[in-house]
């Protein structure tokens, strides 16, 4: 097949399984209006599957936290950088009335230097050292400006790919991380601050999951593609602009879960997730947060505002704000990681170069 043909395959293709799942998300269209409790499942941990956000004005002080980073390889070494800003929004009647960074000011990208790891202990050791870093950040936002909310780029619990093998050199970065998670979530729940974790591309299928076995099944209801369907397509279709799905656990079997399984109990236990459509033409948000006590609804309301009026200020990008500017002032500019690399390069003997940076052609 030629590419051009390959183009227009790859095009019908897409756009014929958009219109399967349209005319199966109005299959699913009285999700809307059901009573989850009549159902009788502990997974279904509020009433109703969709949720109007409350509008409520913004006081106090929202924090974030976001990391850029590179790394490469000399010779079985690898070289990464790593710069993590900390930003402080401070609001009085939903108006931004001071902004505070943590650093103060730019700095210069942190070097970590590691060798002799294999090609998945490179990849492991790269993302703890990044999350490592942006903690670290949180946990000084957290004791320094006592924010109300400390919003983090991502989960707040490591992923699957985080989690090097038992025989691993990097194992114990990895437990070191665990205990940095559980420091943050201590730290937070010690100051009263609510940890978020914003996931914008999320893959997970949680969501699809509690409603194909807790909801579609007790009623008969048999969909046989929605299994290709991911959370965030599925509440994509489902939620309007200004609304969130109903609260649900990280996972239903904590001591299965390869990442919460190494958490304390009273921490993997209380993790929960929704979606949140903020703005009419992008995809939902993932966000998750530790419960503190058992009103689930009410605690999801108000990040659900919060979140909401921080991210819905342009219709085709939802985000929040202070985690975008959390990214603008981490983010690697191509000069900074070339500066480091090409010097690093120059000084050091043209045999220890991997083959692949000095090909001829």
């Amino acid at each position: 097949m030629e590419i051009w043909e390959f183009i227009d395959s790859a095009a019908r293709r897409i756009n014929e399984r958009e219109r399967k799942i349209n005319s199966m998300l109005q299959n699913l269209a009285f999700l809307r209006e059901i009573q989850l409790n009549e159902f009788g499942s502990p997974e279904l941990s509020e009433e109703r599957f969709v949720f109007k956000i409350p509008e409520e004005k913004i006081n106090g002080k929202v924090a974030g936290v976001d990391s850029g980073f590179c790394m490469r390889s000399f010779s079985g070494i690898d070289i990464m950088l790593v710069r993590t800003a900390g930003v402080v929004f401070e609001f009085k009647n939903s108006s931004l009335s001071r902004v505070d960074y943590l650093p103060k000011n730019i700095e210069l990208p942190k070097p970590i230097l590691r060798e002799g790891l294999e090609k998945d202990e490179a990849f492991s050791s790269e993302s703890v050292m990044r999350l490592m870093e942006e903690l670290e950040i949180g946990i000084k936002l957290i004791e320094n400006y006592r924010p109300d909310f400390l919003l983090l780029d991502g989960s707040i619990v490591p992923q699957y790919a985080d989690k090097p093998r038992k025989d691993s050199k990097v194992i114990d970065e990895y437990h070191q991380l665990i205990e940095k998670f559980q420091e943050l979530y201590s730290k937070a729940i010690k100051n009263r601050c609510k940890v978020v974790g914003c996931v914008e591309d999320s893959r997970g299928s949680r969501l699809r999951q509690i409603i194909e076995e807790q909801i579609l099944a007790k009623k008969g209801i048999n969909i046989k593609e929605l299994n290709q369907i991911l959370d965030s397509r599925l509440v994509a279709g489902i939620l309007r602009k200004g609304e969130r799905s109903f609260a649900f656990k990280y996972s239903p079997n904590i001591a299965k879960h390869p990442i919460l399984v190494d958490m304390e109990e009273k921490f993997a236990e209380n993790i929960y997730v929704f979606y949140l459509k903020a703005s009419e033409f992008d995809m939902p948000l993932r966000l998750e947060f530790i419960a503190a006590n058992n009103n689930i609804t009410k605690e999801a309301d108000k990040i659900a505002s919060l979140c909401y009026a921080l991210s819905s200020l342009h219709r085709g990008y939802s985000y929040p704000s202070v985690l975008i500017e959390a990214d603008l002032r981490a983010r690697l500019q191509s000069n900074e990681i070339e500066i480091v690399f090409s010097r690093i390069a120059n000084r050091i003997s043209p045999a220890l170069k991997m083959r692949r940076s000095s090909r001829p052609f």
